[in-house]
């Protein structure tokens, strides 16, 4: 949230992206050190390595997620173990992108 938030206040404070995308992109990396540097504080480097790596399965977990809840309703769900199996596989080798369906036309 933190990059979000710091675009916001770079905006306001007339750092525009298109003009000056070098200034822009120092606010926002600058805002992302702090917060990284307050979290170490609080953590400790052995610990925000731990979260460094929850943040990073962040998109696999809401896949898996995602993907449970949809089988949840077949004969054949994802059992606890399936899951974090996957989460660990999407995590590692990353996210695929999916296409929407297209209807085939008959």
């Amino acid at each position: 949230m933190v990059g979000f938030d710091s675009m916001v206040v770079a905006h306001e404070q007339g750092i525009d992206p298109s003009t000056d995308p070098k200034g822009f992109f120092m606010a926002v990396m600058s805002a992302q050190k702090t917060v990284d540097s307050q979290i170490v504080s609080l953590l400790g480097p052995g610990s925000y390595g731990e979260f460094q790596k929850y943040e990073a399965s962040v998109p696999a977990r809401n896949t898996v997620n995602s993907l449970t809840q949809s089988l949840s309703y077949s004969s054949t769900p994802l059992t606890e173990d399936q899951s974090a199996r996957v989460t660990q596989l999407l995590s590692q080798y990353g996210n695929p992108r999916c296409r929407p369906a297209i209807p085939s036309r008959s």
